[in-house]
């Protein structure tokens, strides 16, 4: 689903990004899983697959990926990154990133008619310098994981931290 505004799009990413459940407590909690803090939801999901995992399919899951751990250490990952699986750290790096955008869709308050740039159309990321006319995009939609879809079809798109606002000014 997509929409025109920022607004609906906030909404959802703050429940998908919101702290495990009571459900979940209750499950982790039966299965002698120690939660400690506000876990994600989608992170403690991650974490009971995989102590179900060997139970059921007879294997125990994937460590996760040198390029995933790099990447949560991008991310300023605050936890411990030792022993993780693949299904946990990717959850994780979906949560971080989440966040991110849902951060600069609350600031950016993105809509339909909206003109953005793509940061790599406005940074040369080697040299640093800045390119004196960035590709310019009009945003069409936001799908209900905060892209940010471009007029002009053929799939064009963007993550909102992707994009820098041009000439952006939208009341709330």
């Amino acid at each position: 689903m997509s929409y025109r505004s920022w607004k609906p799009v906030v909404r959802q990413l703050e429940a998908k990004v919101a702290p495990f459940t009571e459900s979940q407590r209750k499950v982790t909690q039966a299965l002698g899983i120690h939660l400690n803090g506000q876990l994600p939801k989608n992170v403690v999901a991650a974490m009971i697959e995989d102590h179900l995992k060997p139970l059921i399919r007879d294997r125990q899951p994937p460590a996760a990926t040198d390029r995933q751990l790099e990447l949560l250490r991008e991310l300023k990952h605050p936890g411990d990154l030792e022993d993780i699986s693949a299904s946990v750290a990717s959850a994780w790096i979906e949560h971080h990133l989440d966040v991110l955008n849902l951060h600069i869709l609350k600031e950016m308050k993105f809509k339909a008619g909206g003109t953005v740039a793509l940061v790599r159309d406005c940074i040369d990321i080697t040299t640093g310098e800045i390119y004196p006319e960035p590709r310019i995009r009009t945003i069409s939609s936001i799908d209900r994981r905060g892209r940010l879809h471009f007029q002009g079809g053929g799939g064009q798109g963007a993550w909102p931290s992707q994009v820098i606002g041009v000439d952006y000014t939208e009341t709330e």
